[in-house]
This record gives C-alpha cells, sequence and structure tokens, in this order.
C-alpha cells in the first residue's frame, strides 16, 4: 500500500527542487494534517560569516557534495586513463614516457588521490548522520559499561565499527560483511589509509595500486553502499530520509504534520501577521 504522506510529500518535493542543485540538503515540509493542500517547505539555510562578510545559502548535504567531489575528479582521471594506459595494452614499449607526459600521470594522480579521499570521506559523513540525534552504545568490558552518545560514536568507532554495529542496529540490516560491497569497500579503506598515513617504504606500490584500472570501481562502490543504506532507511527509519542525500536513489521523505490551529498560527507568524487581527 502506498503511504499517502509520501506520496504527498514526493509532490511537493518534486516541486521545491526545480531550478535547484543536487548537493543541498532536503528541507523541511510542514504539512497540515487536516488538508494536505497547505504545507509549507523550511530551507535549511546557513548564514556563513567570513572577512567581514555575510552570505546565506541552503545548507548543503555533506555527503552529496564529497561523493561529487569524488566523481569529477574519477571522471576526469579516467579520461588520462584511457587516452594514455589503455592504448598501451595493445602496444609493445611505452615503458618510458617523454617528461611531458610524465606530467599528465601527476595529474592524474592529483585526481585520483582526490577522488579516494572525498569517497571515503563521504561514507564518513554517511554513517555520522545515520545515527540519530539522542542515540546512545553501551559498551561492557570485564563488567563495566560505557555508554557513548552520537558524538561520542562518531569521534570514537572507526568506520568499519560503525557499518557492523551502529548501523546494523539502527537500521536493522543484515551483516554487511556478508554484502556484495564489502569487499571493495576494505580496499578502498585501505588505499585511503597508505594515502593519509604515507609510509615512504611503500610510496613505489602505492602508486603502482592507484594505476590499476581496478581503483575505479572500488571508488565508484561508495555510492552502491550509501544506496544499500537507503533501502533499510526508507524501510526501518523513514525519518532518517530528510539528512539522506539527494541521486542515491531515495529522494522522498515524509513531511512532518501540524494541526490546522498550529498551521495557522505558524502561517500568520511567518507572514507577519498580527495575530489577534480579523481576517478580511
Amino acid at each position: 500500500m502506498l503511504n499517502p504522506l509520501l506520496e504527498v510529500g514526493r509532490e511537493i518535493n518534486e516541486k521545491y527542487r526545480k531550478g535547484k542543485d543536487d548537493r543541498i540538503k532536503k528541507p523541511h515540509i510542514m504539512l497540515n494534517k487536516d488538508n494536505f493542500n497547505k504545507y509549507f517547505v523550511f530551507d535549511t539555510n546557513w548564514v556563513l560569516v567570513f572577512d567581514h562578510l555575510e552570505t546565506m545559502l541552503i545548507r548543503p548535504n555533506d555527503v552529496a557534495l564529497y561523493s561529487s567531489i569524488s566523481d569529477k575528479n574519477l571522471a576526469a582521471a579516467k579520461d588520462f586513463y584511457n587516452k594514455t594506459i589503455i592504448p598501451r595494452h595493445g602496444q609493445y614499449g611505452g615503458a618510458f614516457p617523454t617528461l611531458q607526459k610524465q606530467q599528465e600521470y601527476y595529474d592524474y594522480f592529483e585526481l585520483i588521490i582526490t577522488s579516494i579521499i572525498f569517497a571515503y570521506t563521504a561514507l564518513e559523513a554517511f554513517a555520522n548522520i545515520c545515527i540519530p540525534n539522542g542515540w546512545e552504545h553501551i559498551k561492557e568490558t570485564k563488567g563495566v559499561k560505557t555508554i557513548y552518545s552520537k558524538g561520542a560514536i562518531e569521534r570514537t568507532f572507526s568506520l568499519q565499527d560503525k557499518f557492523k554495529i551502529m548501523l546494523k542496529n539502527i537500521l536493522q540490516t543484515p551483516d554487511p560483511t556478508s554484502s556484495n560491497w564489502w569487499q571493495d569497500f576494505i580496499k578502498l579503506e585501505d588505499i585511503r589509509n597508505e594515502i593519509s598515513h604515507t609510509k615512504q617504504a611503500k610510496s613505489e606500490e602505492r602508486y603502482s595500486r592507484i594505476l590499476s584500472q581496478d581503483v575505479f570501481n572500488i571508488i565508484e562502490n561508495h555510492k552502491e553502499i550509501i544506496s544499500y543504506y537507503g533501502r533499510y532507511i526508507s524501510k526501518n527509519r523513514k525519518e532518517l530520509l530528510e539528512e539522506f542525500p539527494y541521486k542515491f536513489g531515495y529522494d522522498d521523505f515524509i513531511p512532518s504534520l501540524m494541526t490546522n490551529k498550529n498551521y495557522e498560527k505558524s502561517y500568520k507568524a511567518i507572514h507577519n501577521i498580527n495575530l489577534d487581527d480579523s481576517e478580511e
């Protein structure tokens, strides 16, 4: 059966998104529960203050923004790869590129490293938005219980543990380690850690690794992971859909309901209408 609130929210959301960037955070939709034709749409606006300037804009969704950075750099890296690396498989030699061609390799390294880091960062941001405010995790060691708040979970636990423990419990998912995407996630994490915690002895091996064509699927896998969890958010934690990024398969979310009395009060407050004024 279709959820009428979800259907109404979908229609409002589609109107709202026209002309807007997909990297924005989803808005709040306040719906009059007695008349679904009456609703407010609230942007989550930020006022950014810097260098004696103020700039108000719709808050970006961190996951969408970081994933977009990864995608754009990956596309540019693929362009180099297709023009330079792929043809080498069909010809003999070419092991000593010119200095000019070596510069292109360095450009590729910058692009692919950026793509790797931001793909992983998108997953870190995603795991954190899936932890509801007020959620607590209790860990018992040798009879001593430690209670972790949302903030403590974000700081203390690894991304692997957030997937295997936190999100598994919060979203009621199967064991993620048995999912098709898990092994590529581990590979992405390994490469990202090698880059972030550079060891000189492994530098040559690391750069060889990011020249392998496998790296593209490893990076793109981050989007499959987000969509995977979107399915369980949609099923078991619909309130988190408002935090879920656009363009990952779960763009809809359920509006919040207001009584007719509260709706009218809010309408007048927003439109600067005195509550004691009689309606003309």
